[in-house]
């Protein structure tokens, strides 16, 4: 009898120190607090970073924002020092919950954000070639630099005949480049490219290769928003060249020069038989207005 309450007393002990060894292996540490929560906005959302603490002795971390009524939580490992959130709009400012937790999801003290308000999203422009639209000139709507007395008056560049030409000054008035065609308008206009012949009984050395466009609001003061690429082509002479001034936009201005900045024989003049400018056309998505009427 007193060998089987032996036993029995050794068992308890047994089962109790077991109990006691496995309360201790299940007992989790209070999570350890991360710092210096910084925001930075970014186009549709926002860049969250922290400090990781030396014992980095937490599971987690869980940021947590009010997006549409709703609270939308993000679990970032304990490897990771930085979260972007992304999906948020422009017209919103969001305040965010930085916690950490522990694996029994036991969490620190919340630490608030300021108010941040995301970067704007652009637009995807896509030029449409066949929506193109041509601006008419006239005679008195252009000015150029320089102007040969002797021929070529400017007049002749609108006329639409390619076996008339434009020439600036060879024999008095001469100047180096770069020369201009100077298009005034009445009010602010759009423009996006430009097409040209060359002069077909001309000499291939005073053909332009290098062109660049500037804007003014006064016809005073200039600013150069675009330039050719070298070398362009300068044959064969009946081809209409084209030119857009870059890619996906266009350029609003009251006065525009085109300036020819080079020619293939490094002349100082220059001839042109014909010139015309449109405004491109462009297919516009604002981005930002898409993502509202998608925004959940």
């Amino acid at each position: 009898m007193n060998k089987i309450l032996i036993s029995l007393f050794l068992m308890s002990l047994l089962i109790a120190f077991t109990n006691c060894d496995n309360d201790k292996k299940t007992e989790v540490p209070f999570p350890s607090q991360i710092s210096d929560i910084k925001t930075e906005p970014r186009v549709g959302g926002v860049l969250l970073s922290w400090d990781i603490p030396q014992d980095s002795n937490y599971f987690y971390v869980q940021t947590r924002y009010e997006k549409n009524g709703r609270t939308i939580k993000t679990n970032s490992s304990i490897f990771t020092d930085s979260v972007v959130i992304g999906g948020l709009l422009n017209k919103f400012e969001y305040v965010f919950e930085v916690q950490a937790f522990n694996e029994d999801l036991v969490g620190n003290e919340v630490l608030t954000t300021s108010a941040v308000r995301p970067i704007r999203r652009g637009k995807d422009i896509t030029y449409q070639p066949e929506s193109n639209v041509d601006i008419e000139l006239t005679d008195d709507m252009i000015d150029t630099y320089t102007q040969e007395s002797s021929e070529g008056p400017k007049k002749n560049l609108l006329d639409g005949n390619i076996n008339s030409y434009w020439h600036t000054a060879w024999s008095s008035g001469v100047a180096p480049l770069p020369h201009w065609i100077q298009i005034n308008f009445d009010e602010p206009t759009e423009i996006g490219g430009m097409r040209y012949t060359f002069r077909q009984n001309g000499d291939e050395n005073g053909r332009p290769s290098q062109w660049d466009l500037q804007v003014s609001d006064d016809g005073n003061a200039w600013t150069t928003v675009w330039t050719s690429e070298e070398n362009l082509p300068t044959s064969p002479v009946a081809s209409t060249q084209t030119l857009l001034f870059g890619e996906r936009e266009n350029f609003s201005s009251q006065y525009f020069r085109l300036r020819i900045l080079a020619n293939p024989g490094n002349r100082t003049y220059t001839h042109l038989s014909t010139i015309s400018i449109f405004k491109k056309g462009l297919s516009v998505v604002d981005l930002e207005e898409e993502a509202e009427r998608n925004y959940q």
